[in-house]
C-alpha cells in the first residue's frame, strides 16, 4: 500500500501478518519483502478480494531480530501444496507440512499472489490462501496454575525447598521470582530453573531466612499472571534471655528467665532446666518441659555451689543452653545470728542442770532450739556459740566412758578365727557397760576394723573371718551412756592358723556289716577329728574308691560319706575308711554284702543223645549263688528260625546238672539254655553255642541226576536219569517226578503216585505248551531233594514245515539314530534257518546290525539308524520240510540334504536384496516345509534368522546396514522337522547404494555472538557423494549436557545459518551434517565453545549477598567463588586489607571466564579480613568486598594468673580475658592443677564462666601449680600457666607450746591444772586447749578433753583411784593445734591428806 506497511519479525515455525484494527481483512494490495533471503528477494504482493479499503498499518516488516512488534498478530496458515516449491520467509526454514493447512474458522481469505519470481520456482504453484486463525496456536497469554500444597510451605531448617509451577504461554513467557516483594536473583544456595512448561525455585538447604511471601511472576507480549505463596522454615528456638536467681534456701534455688529473641517459628512448649555441681562437669535434667519463665530446682545440698542453665523447646528440637553468671551456694538468704550470752548455773541436782543466758544482740530466729554441749556451751540453731560457763562441780557428776577394758586375752585360734576374753572395766563411768565392741588390726598396719556388728554383751567374742597365715592383734572398748571407753591394750599377737593334732575318728555310729540287696542304697559314715584338717579316702579290696554316677564319697574336713546309690553284686567287700594328716593316720573297715541272683550255670551246656524227638542236656553249678543258695534250675528250648524261647522244664532239682530234653520236632534245630535261680531272682542264662538238629543217624538221600529228553511227539515225552550219589545211609525206594508248565510257571506230579526205576513216559501234556522235568528219590528218612530242571521242551510234532506269525511283519518309520527291531516268531521241525534281505540282498550282520534269531523267534535289530537303512526288508525260513518268506518296508526319517546350489543373489542395495536357490537332493523322507534363511554381518560372529517360513526357494532380505559386509545361508527343513546343512554365499555382499552420503562440511566458524543467538558459516564437504547436495542439517550442544539438539527442522539452503532461541550464560557447540539423496554424511567437526553472552560487556562481580561474608573454621580450606560477568573477559586482581594477594604457599588464584576463584588451604585465624575482588576489560572496571572470618579456637587467656585468697585447701585464681577469641564467644575457661612433685594435670573444672575461680579440696601444705584455658564453640585454647608454686596453706602457723601445767588440786578421780598462754598465738588468735594425760602404767597420751578449752585453768576426771598421771597441753587456732607443753610433775589420783 501506499503506507509501505511491512509484515513484523516472527517465529521460525509460524507465519502470520499483523491484525488490522477492523473487524474484516481489507480490501487491496500488499507488498512485502522476504527478510534475510540473499538468492530470492524478488517483492511479492498479496491481493485482498474484499472492496473496503483498508486502513493503516501500524508496523512495518524488519529483518531485525531485536525489535519486539506490539502490534497484536493473528496467524496465516498456508494451504501448501507437494508440487509447491519450498515458501522461505523468515530465517530460510520450510515450513512443515504439519503446519501447513486452511483454517475454517474465518469465511472470508485473503489470497497471496507472489509476482515476478523466476519461471523455475513458480511453474506449477498455485495460488497460496492466508486465512486467520482466530484461536492460534501460536499466541497465548501467560498463564499459571498453583496447587493448593505449595500455597503454603513449612520446611525444617537445612531441609531442600522445591518449588515446580506448571506455567503457560506462547511465546514462552518470562519469569521472575520475587521474595517480600524484592525481586530474587540466583545464588548458589538458591536456584532458579526454567523449563517449556514449569517454573523452578529450588534451595537445596534451607535457613530460617529464608522464611517469607514469596510470588511468582510470569509475562509475555500478551499479559502477565501471579501466584503467591508462603513459605516457613522451622528451627530450635533461640536460647532464653538473662537467666537469674530470684530466690535460694538449705534445698532449693529458684530461677527465672526471658523468652529467647527467636522462637524457630513455632510457639515454645515448655523449658529444660539443669544443674550442675559447681567442681563437676556433669548436668543434671531437673525438668524436661517447665511451662512457665521460672523454676525452684528441690532437693539441693546444703551450702553447696551450683550452675543452672535452662534451655527453650519447641516441636522442632531443644535450643543451646543459656546460663546463670556465676555459681550459687545452696542456704538461706540470711546469715546466722550472734552467740547468745554467758550461760547462768541457777540450780544443780542429780542428773540435770538449771541454767539461763541472755539472747543474742542480733538473732532473727527462725525455730529457737537451744543444745547444750558439753562443758556447758550453748548454741541457737542458725547462731554461733556463746561462751563457756562457769566451771561448776556438781556433787553428783554425769556419767562418763568406762575405763578401758582389762585383761584381753586370746583363747582358741584356728586359721578363720580367734577365741576372746577380757575383764570388765574397773570403772563403768556413772552408767552400767552397754556391751563392748571388739577390732582386729593386722600387725605392721595401723586401720583397725571392727569385728562385731553389734554391741558384745558378754565378755568374750569369737572373732570370725580371719584369714591364714596373717597375724592378727586385737582390742577391746567398752560402752555405757556416756559413749565408748578408750581401747584396752592390745593382745599379744598371734597367727590365724590350725593347731596339730591326730586324726580320730568317731565310731560311736559306724556299722561293722551292712547287707543289702541288688539296686537299694548302702551308706557308710563317720565323723573325725584332727589339726590340720585331715584328708579322708575310702578303700575296697586295697584300692581307692573312685566315684562315678552310682557311687559318691562326700568329705569335709571333719566328716566323710562313702553313699552308694544302686548296689550291685560286685559292690559286695570289705570297705576301708583311712583318715590322715600330717600328724597320723587311722582306719576303720566295714563288711559290705550285696544280695543278688546267682551268676549264670558254668558252662559249657553239652547236647547229647541227639534223636528225631529227644536229646539230653549237661551243665555245671554257677561260681556265685548271689549271696544266698540256689533253689531249682529253669530249661528252655527255641527254634532255630524263631525268636521265642519255650519253657522246657522250671523245677529241675538245685543238685541236679543233666536233663533230658523231649518232644522235639524232627527235622527242626534247636538252641537250649539253663539258668538258676534262688530267692533274689533268676540268673542269667547258660546257651548252647550252635543249634542241634533233631534228627535220626540217617538221612533222605541226595539229589538225582537232571533228566534227559530222550524222546518228544506231539502227545509225550519220555525221560531218564541217574540214581543219587549218596542214599543218605538207606535204600532208594521210589522217585516222584514233578513237570511244570512255562504257562503257569508251577511244579505238579508227573504222575498220581511214585515210580519206580530211572526212565519214565509223561503224557498228559497240552500241545504246543513247553514244559520242564525235575526227579526227587525217596528212601525210610522220606524225600530227598529234587534234582535240577531239565532242559525245556515244547510238546509238539518231531518234524514239521517252518511258519511264521504274520501280524508280527509290518512296516516300521523311525526317526534317524533311533534303533528298530523286526521280531517274528516262527517255528518249524527241525527248527528252520533265519535269512534275512534288504532290497532283495541278504543282510550281513555288522557293529550296528544284528542277527538275534532263536529258534522260536527271528529277531533283526539294527541300532542308529541311518538314512541308508531305508528299504524292504524280507524273512526267509527253510528246513527239511520246505521254505517259507515274508517283507516289509522301513522308512528312516531324516533332516533333508542342503539346499542345491549355488546361492544368487540380486538386487543389492543399501538396505535390501533377493535371494535364490534350488531345492535339495534328498527330503529326508518327509515333504521340505519351509526353508530358513540367515544372515551375518562379517565383523559379528553370530547368525541371526531373517525369516524361518520360507515356503519357496527364493526370498527377499531387508533391514540391512548400510555399508555393512553381510553373508547368507538357506537351510531346508522337512515335516518331520530337520534341518539340513546350509547352503551359503560364496563371498561377502556389501550393503551399499550406487551413490554415498557426502562427506563431512568444514568445521563451523561463529563470527558473531549474543545472548540469544549466534551466526554461523562454514564450507561445503569435498566430496558429495556422487549425487548433488540437497541441505544441511545444523546440531547445537550445551557443553554440560553432552547432548546434541538439532537447530532447523529442514535442510538449510547455503553455508550460513543463524541459530536463536540460546539461553544466556550457556556454553555451546556446533555441528553441521551435508545431506544428499543417500541420506545425512558424517558430521563436521564441532566448532569452538562459545558462551551465549554479548560480545562486548562492562565487566560486573555477579556477587550474592550471602557471600558479602564468609566464614570458615581454621585448618579447613577458604574458598572464595565468586561469578564474573564481562566480554572481553575481563582481568582478575585480588586484594585483602588492600593490599595485593598473589599465589604462593598456601594460596592459589584460579579462574574462568565466569568466576574468578581464590583458595586458601588449612586456613589459619590470620587469614582473617576484608578482600577485595577488582575487575577490568576495555568496557570498564568493577570491584566487591567479601569480609572473610576464620573461626578457630582463642588464644590463650592474658596473663599473670595470680594466686589470691590462699587458704588451707582452696586459692582463688584470677586472669584476663584472651586477646583474640576465636571468631565466637568465650563460652567458659577450664582450669586445672598440678602437684609440683607430679606429673599429671588433673581439671578442676571445664565450665568456669568467669575470669576468677576458687580451686577448692586442695592438699594442705601442698605446693601447686595451675594453668586456664579458653573455650569457644570452636576448640579450647593454649593454657596460662602460674608463674611459680603457690603453697596451699592458711596465712597464719599453730601457736607455740604453752607453759608447763601445774597441779592446782585433786582427788581420787580428777585433778585440777593451770598453765601460762603461748608466747606466740602463731599470727591467729587462739581458740582453746588440748589437756593430754597418762598414767604411770600407760605410754600413750589420752585427749582428756573432747572440745579445747577456752581458760588456762582445767579440772581432767573420770581418773582411776590409785594411779599416778602426768599431763600436758596444747594452744589451738585456726592452724590447729600447736606443740605440746613439757609435761606436769606426776600427781596420784587420791583424795588429799
Amino acid at each position: 500500500k501506499s503506507e509501505n506497511a511491512a509484515l513484523p519479525p516472527n517465529s521460525q515455525q509460524k507465519n502470520k501478518l499483523p491484525a488490522l484494527k477492523q473487524s474484516e481483512p481489507p480490501k487491496g494490495e500488499y507488498e512485502f519483502q522476504r527478510a534475510q533471503l540473499k538468492k530470492f528477494n524478488t517483492p511479492t504482493k498479496i491481493h485482498n478480494t474484499e472492496t473496503e479499503p483498508p486502513s493503516v498499518v501500524e508496523k512495518k516488516l524488519t529483518s531485525s531480530p531485536s525489535v519486539v512488534d506490539k502490534t497484536p498478530t493473528a496467524p496465516f496458515n498456508v494451504d501448501n501444496k507437494p508440487t509447491a516449491p519450498p515458501s522461505d520467509i523468515d530465517n530460510k526454514q520450510r515450513a512443515p507440512p504439519s503446519d501447513v493447512k486452511e483454517s475454517s474458522t474465518v469465511p472470508r481469505s485473503i489470497k497471496l499472489v507472489t509476482l515476478d519470481e523466476p519461471s523455475q520456482l513458480l511453474s506449477s504453484a498455485p495460488p497460496i490462501i492466508l486465512t486467520e486463525d482466530r484461536e492460534s496456536k501460536s499466541e497465548a497469554r501467560p498463564k499459571l496454575v498453583l496447587p493448593d500444597d505449595l500455597k503454603k510451605i513449612r520446611v525444617k531448617k537445612g531441609e531442600p525447598i522445591r518449588i515446580e509451577v506448571p506455567v503457560s504461554g506462547k511465546p514462552p513467557p518470562e519469569v521472575r521470582w520475587l521474595k517480600n516483594g524484592k525481586p530474587l536473583k540466583p545464588t548458589k544456595d538458591l536456584k532458579m530453573e526454567r523449563t517449556p512448561d514449569k517454573a523452578i525455585l529450588y534451595i537445596p538447604a534451607s535457613e530460617r531466612d529464608d522464611t517469607g511471601a514469596y510470588q511468582l511472576e510470569i509475562s509475555n507480549a500478551h499479559g502477565s499472571d501471579t501466584a503467591d505463596m508462603a513459605i516457613g522454615v522451622v528451627d530450635v528456638p533461640g536460647p532464653p534471655k538473662t537467666v537469674k536467681v530470684s530466690d535460694t534456701t538449705t534445698s532449693s534455688i529458684s530461677v527465672k528467665w526471658e523468652e529467647p529473641e527467636l522462637d524457630g517459628g513455632c510457639e515454645i512448649l515448655g523449658y529444660k532446666v539443669e544443674r550442675c555441681d559447681a567442681n563437676k562437669d556433669e548436668w543434671t535434667t531437673v525438668a524436661e518441659k517447665a511451662p512457665a519463665n521460672k523454676f525452684t530446682i528441690p532437693n539441693l545440698t546444703e551450702n553447696k555451689q551450683y550452675l543452672i542453665r535452662v534451655s527453650a523447646v519447641n516441636e522442632i528440637g531443644t535450643s543451646e543452653p543459656k546460663a546463670i553468671d556465676k555459681p550459687v551456694t545452696a542456704k538461706d538468704p540470711f546469715d546466722p545470728s550472734d552467740p547468745p550470752g554467758q550461760p547462768e548455773v541457777l540450780e544443780t541436782h542429780k542428773g540435770f542442770v538449771k541454767l539461763k543466758w541472755p539472747e543474742p544482740n542480733q538473732m532473727e530466729v527462725v525455730q529457737s532450739k537451744v543444745t547444750i554441749l558439753r562443758r556447758k556451751r550453748l548454741r541457737v540453731r542458725n547462731g554461733q556459740i556463746s561462751e563457756l560457763s562457769k566451771c561448776l562441780r556438781l556433787h553428783t557428776f554425769p556419767p562418763v566412758p568406762t575405763d578401758p577394758p582389762g585383761a584381753l586375752k586370746v583363747g582358741d585360734v584356728t586359721k578363720e578365727s580367734a577365741q576372746l576374753a577380757w575383764d570388765k572395766p574397773v570403772s563403768d563411768g556413772g552408767s552400767p557397760v552397754k556391751g563392748y565392741n571388739i577390732e582386729k588390726r593386722e600387725v605392721g598396719k595401723d586401720n583397725w576394723e571392727k569385728c562385731n556388728k553389734a554391741p558384745v554383751k558378754d565378755e568374750n567374742f569369737k572373732v570370725e573371718g580371719l584369714e591364714e597365715d596373717k597375724e592378727y592383734e586385737f582390742r577391746v572398748m567398752a560402752e555405757n551412756e556416756a559413749g565408748i571407753s578408750e581401747p584396752s591394750e592390745a593382745s599379744e599377737p598371734i597367727i590365724a592358723k590350725d593347731p596339730k593334732v591326730a586324726p580320730q575318728i568317731d565310731l560311736s555310729n559306724f556299722p561293722k556289716e551292712i547287707t543289702v540287696k541288688a539296686g537299694q542304697m548302702f551308706k557308710a559314715s563317720a565323723p573325725f577329728s584332727g589339726s590340720p584338717a585331715p584328708e579322708a579316702k575310702w578303700m575296697k579290696d586295697g584300692k581307692e574308691v573312685t566315684p562315678d554316677n552310682t557311687v559318691k564319697v562326700n568329705s569335709t574336713p571333719t566328716e566323710s560319706t562313702l553313699i552308694n546309690r544302686t548296689a550291685e553284686r560286685l559292690d559286695t567287700g570289705v570297705y576301708q575308711l583311712v583318715v590322715s594328716n600330717d600328724s597320723g593316720t587311722e582306719t576303720v573297715d566295714v563288711k559290705v554284702n550285696v544280695l543278688d541272683k546267682p551268676a549264670a550255670p558254668e558252662g559249657p551246656l553239652d547236647v547229647s543223645d541227639v534223636y528225631a524227638e529227644s536229646c539230653k542236656l549237661h551243665w555245671n553249678p554257677p561260681k556265685d549263688d548271689g549271696g544266698c543258695e540256689i533253689l531249682n534250675y529253669i530249661i528252655e528250648k527255641r527254634d532255630a528260625n524263631r525268636a521265642t524261647w519255650t519253657p522246657v522244664s522250671d523245677d529241675v532239682p538245685a543238685d541236679a546238672t543233666s536233663f533230658d530234653v523231649k518232644k522235639l520236632v524232627p527235622g527242626n534245630k534247636f538252641d537250649f539254655r539253663v539258668r538258676a535261680e534262688n530267692k533274689e531272682g533268676v540268673s542269667d542264662p547258660l546257651a548252647t553255642t550252635e543249634p542241634t538238629l533233631a534228627k535220626n543217624p540217617y538221612d533222605e538221600p541226595e539229589s538225582p541226576g537232571v533228566p534227559v529228553i530222550e524222546d518228544y511227539d506231539k502227545d509225550f515225552i519220555d525221560l531218564a536219569w541217574e540214581e543219587p550219589k549218596d542214599d543218605g545211609g538207606a535204600p532208594i525206594e521210589r522217585y516222584l517226578v514233578e513237570k511244570r508248565d512255562k504257562a503257569n510257571n508251577r511244579w505238579v506230579p508227573a504222575f498220581e503216585e511214585p515210580i519206580k526205576g530211572t526212565k519214565c513216559k509223561v503224557t498228559d501234556l497240552i500241545p504246543g505248551h513247553d514244559y520242564d522235568f525235575r526227579v526227587s528219590a525217596i528212601n525210610k528218612a522220606g524225600k530227598g531233594k529234587p534234582s535240577e530242571a531239565s532242559n525245556t521242551q515244547k510238546v509238539k510234532a518231531k518234524y514239521e514245515k517252518p511258519s511264521f506269525d504274520p501280524s508280527a511283519m509290518r512296516d516300521i518309520k523311525v526317526k534317524a539314530g533311533q534303533n528298530f527291531k523286526i521280531s517274528v516268531p516262527i517255528d518249524g521241525a527241525p527248527p528252520p534257518t533265519v535269512t534275512w534281505k534288504k532290497n532283495g540282498e541278504e543282510i550281513k550282520p555288522s557293529d550296528r546290525v544284528k542277527d538275534n534269531s532263536t529258534e522260536t523267534n527271528a529277531d533283526l535289530l539294527t541300532n542308529a539308524a541311518e538314512r541308508g537303512d531305508t528299504g524292504e526288508y524280507e524273512l526267509v525260513l527253510t528246513n527239511d520240510q520246505g521254505t517259507v518268506s515274508t517283507k516289509c518296508k522301513v522308512n528312516v526319517l531324516d533332516k533333508p540334504t542342503a539346499p542345491e546350489g549355488p546361492l544368487d543373489v540380486s538386487n543389492v542395495t543399501a538396505h535390501s536384496l533377493s535371494l535364490a536357490w534350488n531345492p535339495p537332493k534328498d527330503n529326508g523322507g518327509t515333504p521340505i516345509a519351509a526353508y530358513v534363511v540367515e544372515k551375518r554381518d562379517t565383523s559379528e560372529a553370530e547368525w541371526s534368522t531373517v525369516s524361518s517360513f520360507v515356503t519357496v526357494t527364493k526370498c527377499d532380505v531387508g533391514k540391512l546396514k548400510e555399508g555393512k559386509e553381510y553373508e547368507f545361508r538357506v537351510r531346508a527343513e522337512n515335516e518331520h522337522g530337520g534341518v539340513s546343512e546350509p547352503l551359503m554365499t560364496s563371498q561377502p555382499i556389501l550393503a551399499k547404494n550406487p551413490y554415498d552420503p557426502p562427506g563431512a562440511p568444514g568445521k563451523p566458524d561463529i563470527p558473531a555472538y549474543d545472548r540469544h543467538q549466534m551466526d554461523l558459516q562454514w564450507t561445503e564437504p569435498n566430496n558429495d557423494g556422487g549425487a548433488p547436495i540437497t541441505g544441511y542439517v545444523i546440531e547445537k550442544k550445551d557443553t554440560k549436557l553432552n547432548r546434541w539438539v538439532k537447530c532447523n527442522k529442514s535442510p538449510v539452503i547455503g553455508t550460513k545459518f543463524t541459530v536463536t532461541g540460546l539461553f544466556e550464560g550457556k556454553e555451546y557447540q556446533f555441528r553441521v551434517f551435508a545431506e544428499n539423496k543417500a541420506g545425512l554424511g558424517e558430521p563436521s567437526e564441532p566448532s569452538n565453545s562459545q558462551i551465549a553472552k554479548p560480545q562486548f560487556e562492562k565487566p560486573r562481580v555477579e556477587l550474592d549477598p550471602f557471600m558479602q561474608t564468609i566464614k570458615v573454621h581454621a585448618g579447613e580450606t577458604l574458598k572464595i567463588d565468586v561469578p564474573i560477568v564481562g566480554s572481553p573477559p575481563p582481568t582478575v586482581t585480588w586484594f585483602k586489607d588492600n593490599k595485593p594477594v598473589s599465589s604462593k604457599d598456601r594460596t592459589t588464584i584460579d579462574g574462568t571466564d565466569e568466576k574468578a576463584l581464590l583458595t586458601t588451604v588449612v586456613a589459619e585465624r590470620g587469614d582473617t579480613g576484608t578482600y577485595k575482588i577488582q575487575l577490568e576489560n576495555s568496557q570498564g572496571t568493577d570491584t566487591a568486598d567479601i569480609k572473610v572470618i576464620v573461626l578457630d579456637k582463642p588464644s590463650a587467656p592474658q596473663g599473670p594468673l595470680t594466686p589470691s585468697d590462699v587458704n588451707r585447701d582452696s586459692v582463688t585464681l584470677t586472669w584476663k580475658e584472651p586477646e583474640d577469641d576465636g571468631g565466637g564467644l568465650i563460652s567458659a575457661y577450664v582450669v586445672e592443677k598440678k602437684k609440683v612433685n607430679e606429673d599429671t594435670w588433673i581439671k578442676v573444672s571445664n565450665s568456669v564462666p568467669s575470669t576468677k575461680y576458687t580451686v577448692k579440696m586442695l592438699d594442705e601444705n601442698q605446693d601447686y601449680v595451675f594453668r586456664v584455658r579458653a573455650t569457644n564453640q570452636y576448640g579450647v585454647s593454649e593454657p596460662l600457666e602460674s608463674a611459680k608454686p603457690v603453697t596451699v596453706k592458711l596465712p597464719f602457723d599453730p601457736p607455740d607450746a604453752p607453759g608447763t601445767p601445774k597441779i592446782t588440786d585433786y582427788d581420787r578421780h580428777a585433778i585440777s591444772l593451770e598453765w601460762k598462754k603461748p608466747d606466740y598465738d602463731g599470727g591467729d588468735p587462739i581458740i582453746g586447749y588440748i589437756i593430754e594425760c597418762k598414767d604411770a602404767d600407760n605410754s600413750r597420751w589420752v585427749k582428756a578433753n573432747i572440745s579445747p578449752c577456752r581458760d588456762t585453768k582445767y579440772t581432767v576426771t573420770n581418773l582411776k583411784e590409785g594411779s599416778e598421771y602426768e599431763f600436758r597441753v596444747m594452744a589451738v587456732n585456726e592452724a590447729g593445734p600447736g606443740k605440746p607443753s613439757r609435761v606436769s610433775d606426776k600427781q596420784m589420783a587420791r583424795n588429799p591428806v
